[in-house]
């Protein structure tokens, strides 16, 4: 008898890829501090997901979870480009912000092709599969 997967669990594991995929970002973007930390926490995810769920079309949530750590940097420099002074106990405390439209970008391209790559992959296997039971 043949197991059907409910489409909730599907996302449950899109949303386990994108984790790993956060990992990934976060090693990439953090590469010079805290990704050299973060690479084989990643790499062990990875390889307990892959042994648990082989590949299907839940992987792309690599992608989108590869975004999440864009994501924040955008966050964090959303009041750049340029220099952000604010005021604390002791004094003024100033930064150099970079421009947060190019890690928006990169961030809402990952999640959202990760998404569309997603559904497209499932609509196609939903086709296979109802074209195979419907044959004689």
């Amino acid at each position: 008898m043949e197991s059907v997967s409910r489409p909730r669990s599907g996302w449950i594991w899109f949303s386990g890829w994108a984790l790993v995929g956060s990992a990934y970002g976060l090693a990439l973007v953090g590469a010079l501090t805290i990704g050299v930390y973060v690479l084989p926490i990643a790499v062990a995810l990875t390889a307990l997901l892959a042994m648990a769920r082989p590949s299907t079309p839940t992987l792309s949530g690599l992608l989108s979870g590869a975004g999440l750590p864009f994501l924040f940097m955008a966050y964090l420099n959303r009041s750049g480009p340029g220099t952000s002074c604010t005021e604390t106990s002791t004094g003024q405390e100033c930064t150099e912000l970079y421009n947060p439209w190019f890690p928006l970008t990169i961030a809402v391209a990952l999640m959202a092709g990760g998404v569309a790559i997603y559904l497209v992959l499932q609509r196609r296997r939903a086709a296979v599969g109802s074209s195979s039971t419907h044959q004689p």
